[in-house]
């Protein structure tokens, strides 16, 4: 059933419809039925809903039955449009993100029904065919509002900066669990349990009504600090709707999304101070060779994961560096499988490779990311296994592609998930910036290679790494030559 705002503005769209189907302007409308001319715009905008007595001089106006005037039904032109405001997919965009509100989105649509709707339509059968789910829109509408703000929000870094005056918080010292925890059971009455072991697959569920967290007890200390960042966010900003479940569950609304994320950033910056990470990267990026153990020292300094310091390195480097052009991924593969999966990434200046494609695709076996993992599955059937944490760095020069990427790539076991690893990465593009900034870009230490977006595409014949036949980039070739054989054809040639 649509919210009473969609049924609104499906009735205003009608309205409008009908009245320029009929060739009545407002005015005309107005001496029609004695409803003043502001009132029709406002209702033609979906901001009224007229009463009983106005639907019905409408209704003889436009000669139509009040019952097919009232109905929720649209026209064939705005079938598509239809389906969007019955879902309330629309009312739930955060459209003043990006300047406008939902009637102002409607009227834009309404404007050029044929058009705008075909195009509406195609993309409603891109997702039926790819069972593509709300959810899944959600999250691309908030990567693309992350990617124009490039990853820096200055609200959020400022409530950190807040919250640290507020409670005495050094950026000068790191805070472990169970500082944390204190700041929440003081301030904002909370309890703390674990959670039962059916649940052992959760970090965290949060009870409201009884103020309880229920904690994973497997949780390591890194862990901890993000779940903790994450309640301290919900309550300090404060943040509603907010999940009640570290994993999303039962179609949370896009205000839920976006606020876990804004709780994310919070937790993050907060265990990371802004100005600490920025000194801190000025002195990395001035040595002259690449070392990983001083990478990951960097994230061990402020006690937290490869994952958490990457995440934060999104934020800093495009406003403190200029390093604008990057991307983050995380891939998981089930040990002992040759399968993997990108389970998040974000691209900041523009799409780079690597990034998802088609999941029939195999992903190009010599990413820095695919192999971190497999070299993760050796380290762990060693007899001397460490703490199974690995961290590289590469230089990737795309096939077909001036582009080329330093990235940093770290891969651990999935945690409290058994039987899975997952690599992180950041890349940033090799540019003229980018040298100027990163002095280690001369060590011809890292290792350098050629790469492409997946083995079906792949060019590269004598690739020993391939999984599968380049069938799709054969199949190009054989299109190409056919096309040049046409065309010398038809110029007599």
């Amino acid at each position: 059933m649509p919210s009473d705002e969609n049924i609104r503005l499906i009735f205003g769209i009608k309205l409008k419809y009908l009245r320029t189907k009929r060739k009545l302007n407002p005015l005309q409308l107005s001496e029609k039925t004695g409803i003043s001319n502001s009132y029709l715009n406002e209702i033609e905008k979906g901001k009224k809903y007229p009463k009983a007595e106005k639907i019905s001089a409408l209704a003889l106006a436009l000669d139509v039955k009040y019952d097919e005037l009232v109905s929720i039904k649209l026209p064939k032109e705005f079938a598509a449009l239809e389906l969007l405001l019955q879902s309330n997919t629309l009312s739930d965009l955060p459209l003043d993100m990006l300047g406008f509100d939902l009637s102002s989105l409607v009227e834009l649509l309404a404007n050029s029904p044929m058009k705008i709707n075909a195009f509406l339509n195609t993309i409603v059968e891109i997702a039926r065919n790819h069972d593509l789910q709300t959810e899944y829109f959600y999250f691309s509408v908030l990567r693309s509002y992350q990617e124009l703000k490039e990853n820096f929000f200055e609200d959020t870094e400022q409530a950190v900066l807040n919250f640290r005056i507020e409670y005495g918080l050094k950026e000068d010292r790191v805070y472990d669990s169970t500082v944390l925890k204190k700041l929440l059971t003081d301030n904002y009455a909370y309890q703390f349990a674990f959670l039962p072991k059916h649940l052992s697959n959760l970090r965290a569920v949060f009870r409201d009504e009884e103020k309880v967290l229920y904690l994973n007890p497997n949780l390591s200390e890194h862990q901890l600090l993000f779940v903790l960042g994450r309640e301290l966010a919900f309550n300090f900003m404060p943040l509603q709707p907010r999940p009640v479940v570290t994993t999303h569950f039962n179609n949370p609304g896009f205000a839920e999304i976006f606020n876990n994320f804004l709780a994310s950033y919070f937790a993050t910056a907060l265990v990371m101070p802004q100005k600490r990470v920025v000194e801190d990267l000025k002195v990395f990026f001035e040595e002259e060779y690449w070392n990983a153990d001083k990478f990951a020292a960097l994230a061990d300094a402020f006690g937290v994961s490869p994952e958490m310091y990457m995440h934060r390195l999104t934020n800093v480097l495009p406003k403190f560096f200029k390093l604008n052009s990057l991307f983050f991924l995380r891939l998981s593969k089930p040990q002992s499988l040759s399968r993997y999966n990108i389970t998040k990434e974000l691209h900041l200046g523009r799409l780079h490779n690597p990034h998802a494609s088609s999941k029939d695709l195999h992903y190009c076996r010599r990413w820095i990311s695919l192999q971190i993992l497999n070299d993760l599955e050796v380290q762990q059937a060693s007899s001397n296994p460490a703490d199974f944490n690995l961290v590289k760095a590469q230089i990737s020069n795309y096939m077909d592609s001036k582009d080329s990427y330093f990235i940093i790539s770290a891969a651990r076991p999935m945690y409290p998930v058994s039987g899975y690893s997952t690599s992180v990465s950041i890349g940033i593009l090799i540019n003229e910036n980018f040298k100027r900034v990163v002095k280690f870009h001369k060590d011809t230490s890292i290792v350098s290679r050629l790469v492409s977006e997946a083995c079906e595409t792949c060019s590269i014949m004598d690739c020993t790494e391939r999984a599968v036949d380049p069938h799709i980039f054969k199949a190009r070739v054989k299109l190409d030559n056919f096309n040049e054989s046409l065309t010398k054809f038809i110029q007599g040639q």
